[in-house]
């Protein structure tokens, strides 16, 4: 009973959540379908390669010293704050490159503490939850009256901290693209305008979803955890 009520809650908020932050994806793929090879790419098509675009937004954030490195097995982009490292990799969208590698940019002029903390604390919950299944399939007593509380303080400290960082790099990350635009005088301000309101529409629904899906991830492992 206890198990099937957690389960019952767990789904519950969910469904709130969504309901209340109107969560859709359906909505968000269509942004991205209804954008490919538009009037929005042949903008950002003018300007230098990623890898450049990436230097150049660095260089607007005082912040020189990062690693900028090339894999398209990668759909989008990714910093690395244990090594400092930029990888970008290759987008489904030319339009949305400056925003993303800004949003990863300004990733690397974070707080290292926090980042620092939310690679620690990820790292010791994800590797929590494996020993727990690990444990739970050889039958050993796990000694749920601890282990579970621990493991849901877990899952909200990870929680915490990552919400906080794309929280702060999605919001920041439209007006440094903004920025890095006006500078290089490549586009005009009406094209810049345009994408900057297709920047605003992806935030407005982007930043609730992106947080959705962090909580339901962490809801869904408390989940698995009380059923075993």
């Amino acid at each position: 009973m206890y198990r099937l009520v957690i389960i019952l809650i767990s789904i519950i908020v969910l469904a709130i959540i969504k309901f209340i932050f109107k969560i859709n994806f359906k909505e968000i793929k269509d942004i991205d379908k209804n954008n490919k090879s538009s009037e929005l790419d042949n903008i950002t098509k003018k300007l230098p390669d990623d890898e450049t675009v990436c230097k150049e937004i660095l260089k607007l954030l005082n912040n020189t010293n990062v690693k900028i490195e090339k894999d398209e097995q990668y759909q989008s982009c990714l910093y690395t704050v244990f090594n400092n490292k930029i990888t970008l990799g290759k987008f489904t969208s030319d339009y949305i490159r400056v925003q993303t590698i800004a949003h990863e940019c300004l990733h690397s002029v974070q707080s290292k503490r926090i980042l620092l903390s939310n690679f620690i604390i990820s790292n010791i919950y994800i590797f929590y939850f494996i020993i727990f299944i690990i444990l739970r399939i050889l039958k050993i007593n796990i000694y749920a009256n601890i282990t579970f509380p621990v493991f849901i303080i877990l899952s909200m400290l990870q929680f915490a901290l990552r919400a906080y960082l794309e929280n702060d790099a999605m919001t920041k990350a439209k007006y440094v693209a903004k920025e890095y635009l006006e500078n290089t005088k490549q586009c005009s301000n009406e094209e810049i305008e345009k994408l900057m309101s297709k920047y605003d529409q992806i935030n407005q629904m982007g930043i609730p979803t992106t947080n959705f899906i962090l909580l339901a991830k962490n809801i869904i492992k408390i989940m698995i955890f009380s059923i075993l």
